[in-house]
């Protein structure tokens, strides 16, 4: 989905209401999983066509949208986003390596204490 907006397949929006309404759409298709997958939901596989098009949705309509791409321009949010591929880089290999370690699946807590271990790294990232 990603390639064929970035090669302009999909032609730009005309209208900011238009705009709108998919930003918030896309942000749905995100949030709603979020909130309603269970351990139970297939993943990846069906599951993942919502929060996918719903990227993709965002990312073509939220530069045009002036209230979700307003809210995506939040500085917080923005250096957020600036930042999360390298955390996830960094998340991925502490989370498959607790894993192998634990006895059991990760509780919890330990889920919890392995999400800022990276941001300690952040100052050696600017350095």
């Amino acid at each position: 989905m990603g390639a064929l907006l970035a090669v302009g397949v999909v032609p730009a929006l005309k209208r900011r209401v238009a705009a709108e309404l998919l930003a918030t759409a896309g942000l749905l298709l995100i949030l709603v999983p979020v909130f309603t997958y269970t351990p139970e939901t297939r993943f990846p596989g069906w599951a993942a066509l919502p929060p996918t098009l719903g990227a993709a949705l965002l990312i073509y309509a939220a530069p045009q949208a002036a209230a979700i791409g307003g809210m995506l321009r939040l500085r917080p949010l923005v250096f957020i986003g600036l930042l999360s591929y390298s955390l996830y880089l960094w998340h991925w290999p502490l989370i498959v390596f607790t894993r192998y370690r634990m006895p059991a699946d990760l509780d919890f807590a330990t889920s919890c204490a392995l999400v800022p271990a990276p941001i300690r790294l952040l100052p050696t990232w600017f350095a």
